[in-house]
């Protein structure tokens, strides 16, 4: 089934897809976000209102989307096999398995999709403890420190930036580039990938976080003032930054952490134009500080 759209609200198309049908009544409805776009599950029944005698069930995946100011959907039944996986999974527990090449797949893909999230926030969250915990325990003499600051301050911007405080973590990070005191070790590194990451959340110019980075892994090596981890474990930020940005954006920041992580995968990031086509910048060039594009969904990022 193709795209239709005539309706003026979200809600006046979810009332059209779950309220108005006469043929089917829908049990249950829940809308996530996924891949950049809105999809409106929903359990549908055909048949007999009777508890000890159900009708026939089945789950549907509906993308949303709003085009020429109407909002319009797509419809796909589990039996297509869609490539979404959001689904919640009470909803498999109210639908008996249908029969289906397709069903076993996607369902065994809802599972994982469900697992990887969960692990997700629970990295996430266990960020955020590390990062309260570790600031909470700095003592006058942490804080003489400037090096370990800005290690752990900007570990709490990776904690900002989901949250969608960007204007925050945006001063935070400027402030700490400012206290690098000309000695740039690592965390200059760190700093600028996560200032790197805003940019591209606001649709903004990367040139200046690309070539400074690009003047700072050239070195043979950096030293590292604050102790940091060796290796950067940002696997989960990255993540979630990807419904949010460019396509292949993810799968840049993704592959220059690994070469952050070890200088022997830097010649991989060639494979990408931003860094490819980006020549080094020297470190004391001023940080551009453009206000956000409008967002892909018409808000501001």
């Amino acid at each position: 089934m193709g795209w239709e759209f005539a309706w003026r609200s979200r809600k006046e198309l979810i009332a059209h897809l779950c309220d108005e049908p006469t043929d089917y009544k829908t049990l249950a409805r829940k809308v996530t976000r996924e891949r950049g776009k809105s999809v409106l599950w929903a359990v549908h029944e055909i048949g007999p209102d009777d508890k000890e005698n159900p009708g026939l069930r089945f789950i549907v995946c509906y993308l949303m989307d709003r085009k020429s100011g109407l909002h319009g959907y797509k419809e796909m039944g589990e039996t297509m096999g869609p490539f979404y996986y959001s689904c919640p999974l009470s909803f498999l527990e109210m639908v008996p398995e249908p029969e289906g090449e397709n069903v076993k797949e996607w369902r065994e893909n809802v599972l994982k999709y469900h697992a990887y999230m969960a692990e997700r926030a629970r990295r996430l969250a266990e960020g955020r403890r590390l990062v309260r915990e570790s600031l909470a325990a700095l003592d006058e003499e942490d804080v003489d420190d400037p090096y370990l600051t800005i290690d752990l301050l900007n570990n709490l911007c990776t904690v900002l930036i989901p949250q969608g405080k960007l204007a925050q973590a945006k001063s935070m990070l400027a402030s700490l580039w400012q206290l690098r005191c000309s000695r740039h070790d690592v965390t200059g590194t760190r700093l600028l990938f996560v200032r790197l990451a805003i940019a591209l959340l606001e649709l903004q110019p990367v040139e200046v976080f690309v070539g400074q980075l690009k003047n700072l892994l050239a070195l043979e090596s950096l030293p590292d003032h604050a102790e940091a981890w060796k290796a950067w474990d940002i696997a989960c930020f990255v993540e979630s930054l990807r419904p949010k940005i460019p396509p292949d954006a993810g799968d840049f920041l993704t592959a220059l952490v690994s070469a952050m992580n070890d200088r022997t995968k830097l010649a991989g990031l060639d494979r990408f134009p931003e860094w490819r086509n980006q020549p080094p910048i020297p470190l004391d060039t001023p940080w551009p500080n453009g206000q956000a594009h409008r967002g892909r969904d018409g808000g501001s990022s």
